[in-house]
């Protein structure tokens, strides 16, 4: 029971926010604090959900909107120079807004996601199986 709690757990930190470590290891240490201290885990979402709405905010006039911010926090936007891919910060999107090199409808972003009704359904009835064998 206990192996398939951190099975789920596991599965859930990943899902539940966007984690920019490549590295087995970054990734092992994040799994680590969210057994440890899983509330630093739920403050850097909820860190990432009101950084996304002040993007939205920000960037209003060009028709953002919260897909846009958690588009640009994850590293989404990225400028091509001689062959090298590099992610735009979010502190020079507004540059990059103005001059229209950037323009993408919310439609774009969530037709790039790859989490369908299927994949989301089996994260919270994963959900729901943690929190029970939780209580129980």
């Amino acid at each position: 029971m206990l192996l398939s709690a951190l099975f789920a757990l596991s599965y859930l930190v990943t899902l539940g926010m966007y984690v920019p470590l490549s590295s087995l290891e970054a990734r092992l240490g994040l799994f680590v604090v969210a057994l440890l201290a899983p509330e630093l885990v739920a403050l850097w979402s909820l860190q990432q959900w009101f950084a996304s709405r002040a993007l939205a905010h920000e960037h209003r006039d060009f028709g953002w909107t919260q897909t846009h911010g958690f588009f640009a926090i994850m590293g989404g936007f990225v400028e091509c120079d001689n062959g090298q891919v590099k992610p735009i910060g979010t502190d020079f999107l507004g540059e990059y807004l103005e001059e229209k090199v950037v323009s993408i409808t919310e439609n774009d972003i969530k037709g790039m996601s790859k989490g369908n009704f299927l994949s989301k359904s089996v994260v919270v009835i994963q959900l729901t199986w943690f929190v029970i064998q939780l209580i129980g």
